[in-house]
């Protein structure tokens, strides 16, 4: 039986020692579409509540993942973990990008049925195009992609948006590539990008 109750997961997650617990699978919300959402080094961009759709209409409400993972001598099934910390949960893109610290935990601890949840801006740039997102989980990462893109001014990787990301982003209007300079996500790199770029210019790291 998949399902176990409240009381026993929670005292599970009392138990629970990070090292003592591996990747299984993940459980998205019934209706989770892929989400486009802008991020910038230093936290100033949209939360997820304005992350895009593919049509381009808002997604108004938190990004949220229930992670499923074997604990060491725990269920002889995979569980979720309630309480599972904040800190121990990041975003990473296959191409290596986010970056920042803590530029992309949760907005606190899994909750009572091991849901947690992401509503602020995410801190970070690089290495996004085309890339996917992976949930790590005390540094394992979860096979399964996320349902998200990420796109940010931060086009060369260094985690800081300055004269090299606007010399890429000018080359990219119009002609480059629109998967990296295309921070709206509607397929081109336009006007509407222009105004999402210069306003990060000079972002950091925090």
């Amino acid at each position: 039986m998949r399902t176990l109750s409240i009381a026993i997961l929670l005292g599970l997650a009392a138990g629970v020692v990070l090292a003592d617990i591996a990747p299984d699978h993940l459980e998205f919300e019934a209706d989770q579409v892929p989400l486009h959402l802008l991020i910038v080094p230093d936290g100033s961009g949209p939360g997820f509540p304005d992350a895009r759709l593919e049509d381009g209409s808002t997604w108004d409400r938190p990004f949220r993942v229930r992670p499923w993972v074997w604990i060491w001598q725990g269920p002889d099934e995979p569980v979720p973990v309630p309480g599972y910390p904040a800190e121990d949960a990041w975003f990473v893109t296959t191409g290596g990008g986010v970056g920042c610290p803590g530029g992309s935990h949760p907005d606190g601890p899994a909750d009572a049925e091991g849901w947690l949840t992401w509503t602020d801006p995410v801190a970070g740039g690089g290495a996004l195009a085309s890339a996917d997102v992976q949930l790590y989980l005390a540094g394992l990462p979860f096979d399964e992609v996320l349902p998200l893109t990420f796109a940010s001014p931060d086009l060369s990787g260094d985690d800081t948006v300055d004269l090299t990301d606007v010399t890429l982003f000018a080359a990219a209007l119009g002609t480059g590539d629109p998967a990296q300079a295309d921070l709206d996500g509607d397929g081109d790199v336009d006007l509407t990008d222009i105004v999402r770029f210069v306003p990060a210019i000079g972002a950091t790291c925090p």
